[in-house]
């Protein structure tokens, strides 16, 4: 099992790093470049918004699937359609709360049409997660490891082309379009990843059943809370900024760009997770030892964070300059703090 995690992490890793890296400094930062911080900055904030309530999409059902799923592959096609109803109740429940909250907020209309547009993106996620739980849960993890680079693809080709192949009759690039591509990137993504899974597991049977969808969200309590209070402790920094400083919208842009570079290399602990839960659930139904696999994948990952934290904190402004053109000194004072 430790030979198959080691195999299927330098894949994944090596994915990862073709594409991320350039979705997120050639595509993302150079939006923010392209923008501004001021209108980035209010796309940052909503953007983590929208994650802070992301819960209520997931409830912990992909943890959920992916542990059981691992542990009796022929459960999949039995549950999906049950859960895929649910999740639908769960998106109503997820916009009704993140919009009233916004009003609460006092954003604006247009700023709450964002707000709407990066909600559904979340939906779109939450579906391409559950799909890739199953993979993992069906130690497929290479189908999984494509999917999770398929939408940075297509996102690196659409604005790509519009970034940096701008054409005369087009108008100028706004945050709304970032928004509406990355939309159309998560849908054709999901298209693809349930084309597959039911290519595996089978068509599955539409249909809701209550009692089903209290039992899942009772057992994945645990799961949903951790969720929560990980998204609060994550997210909600650049919402604070938005909405307290007196030019919020702009400092909450600078803050961006140090943040960047931490979502981008957080992925490294998430491919971990990703390949860790499934192998660790697998393993504890065959009562296998998980010690020495704990403790390799430990190493790796607390040694990394030291290293990259400390060159990030004496290496700051160097850093940024790389990345953006504007405002570097201003976001350098957070950055070098995040990264600690």
């Amino acid at each position: 099992m430790q030979k198959k995690f080691v195999s299927n992490l330098i894949l994944i890793v090596l994915l990862n790093l073709l594409v991320k890296p350039l979705a997120i400094f050639g595509i993302d930062a150079e939006v923010q470049n392209e923008v501004g911080a001021e209108q980035f900055g209010i796309y940052f904030s909503l953007l983590n918004f929208s994650f802070l309530f992301n819960i209520l999409l997931d409830f912990g059902i992909n943890n959920f699937t992916t542990k059981n799923v691992a542990q009796h592959p022929k459960i999949a096609s039995k549950y999906f359609g049950k859960i895929l109803t649910a999740r639908l109740v769960l998106f109503v429940i997820y916009v009704v709360v993140s919009l009233s909250i916004g009003l609460v907020l006092k954003w604006n209309g247009y700023e709450l049409y964002l707000l709407l547009l990066l909600l559904t993106n979340q939906f779109f996620i939450a579906l391409i997660a559950y799909a890739r739980s199953h993979f993992g849960g069906l130690m497929l993890f290479k189908t999984e490891a494509v999917i999770s680079v398929l939408d940075k693809i297509l996102l690196i080709i659409i604005c790509g082309y519009y970034l940096y192949f701008p054409q005369s009759n087009h108008p100028k690039f706004e945050i709304e379009t970032f928004i509406w591509i990355q939309l159309v990137c998560y849908f054709i993504t999901l298209v693809v990843s349930f084309i597959v899974l039911f290519s595996k597991i089978g068509k599955p049977v539409i249909r809701h059943n209550k009692a089903f969808t209290y039992s899942i969200i009772r057992k994945s309590f645990p799961y949903a809370l951790l969720i929560l209070l990980m998204m609060i402790y994550t997210r909600i920094d650049s919402v604070m900024v938005e909405r307290i400083h007196v030019n919020g919208k702009a400092e909450a842009g600078y803050y961006a760009q140090g943040f960047r570079l931490l979502n981008a290399l957080f992925m490294f602990a998430m491919i971990f997770s990703n390949l860790l839960f499934p192998i660790f659930s697998k393993m504890f139904k065959q009562k296998e030892n998980v010690i020495p696999m704990l403790a390799m994948s430990s190493k790796l990952l607390i040694g990394g964070a030291l290293l990259i934290a400390l060159i990030s904190f004496f290496n700051s402004e160097f850093i940024l300059s790389i990345i953006y053109k504007n405002d570097i000194f201003i976001s350098a004072q957070s950055f070098k703090y995040i990264m600690l």
